[in-house]
């Protein structure tokens, strides 16, 4: 499984980060689902029983300018990541006045991370990288 994507308009990352900070107030984790031609993030609400309460589509062509996804196999052609959304806002605070925003799947120490890579631009004209791993659980192929 390979998942990579790039932002490099300031205006689409704050709305990217927007998306996560709301999603976040509503939920403590949820699933991240990526296809070759769109990314989910799906909200569960296990305090009715189960269910979907939230269910955001985001077209990869209007907000990564790199997009780049392979799933288990051509036939199954999608990743399940679920995420703590809490921790997702706390890597992505960096890149509210980022000019550059990476996100990667990595395996770091045997275990799956989000790697969310941040370049910002400070008054003194230089570059800084932020780079943070959020842990994730990737689902199992029978959970989809």
């Amino acid at each position: 499984m390979k998942f990579r994507a790039k932002l490099h308009n300031s205006s689409t990352i704050n709305k990217f980060t927007k998306i996560i900070i709301g999603i976040s107030k509503m939920a403590k984790s949820g699933v991240l689902r990526l296809t070759a031609d769109k990314l989910f993030l799906i909200l569960g609400d296990k305090s009715f029983g189960g269910g979907v309460s939230l269910w955001i589509e985001l077209d990869p062509i209007r907000f990564f300018d790199d997009y780049i996804m392979d799933g288990l196999s051509p036939l199954a052609n999608e990743i399940y990541i679920e995420i703590m959304f809490e921790e997702l806002v706390r890597a992505l605070k960096p890149a509210q006045a980022a000019q550059l925003l990476r996100l990667r799947l990595i395996k770091k120490h045997n275990s799956p991370c989000l790697s969310i890579d941040t370049e910002v631009i400070s008054s003194a004209m230089t570059e800084r990288q932020f780079t943070c791993d959020i842990p994730i659980h990737l689902l199992a192929h029978k959970h989809w």
